[in-house]
């Protein structure tokens, strides 16, 4: 799905920042799954139910591979990064924001 490609190439633009020396890599707001914008080329009232199930299913859960695929991309790259994502905690969906360390730990996200 769309979260499991984002973390991909996530995982491998921190690869790259940490072979290049990079001591900070830093996404953006919802880097993962990507920005929604749709909402803004249909009409908006159409389309929500299939965007909330769209972005939903795209969304991540802390505790998720995607984001253990990108903790353990830190540790390995000695960077911390700090990732802006959508996360899906129950029935609910937060804006988060998030910063990995070196060692791969990673603080409750920030809402």
């Amino acid at each position: 799905g769309k979260s499991k490609s984002a973390s991909w190439e996530t995982v491998r633009l921190i690869l790259e920042a940490g072979e290049r020396g990079c001591k900070l890599i830093a996404f953006p707001e919802v880097w993962i799954p990507g920005y929604p914008y749709w909402p803004w080329r249909v009409n908006y009232a159409d389309s929500l139910p299939f965007s909330m199930t769209t972005v939903s299913t795209a969304s991540l859960r802390p505790d998720s591979d995607e984001m253990c695929r990108i903790r353990t991309a830190a540790r390995e790259a000695n960077i911390y990064v700090s990732l802006g994502y959508l996360e899906r905690n129950g029935n609910s969906l937060y804006i988060a924001q998030v910063i990995i360390d070196p060692l791969g730990h990673q603080p409750p996200p920030a809402r």
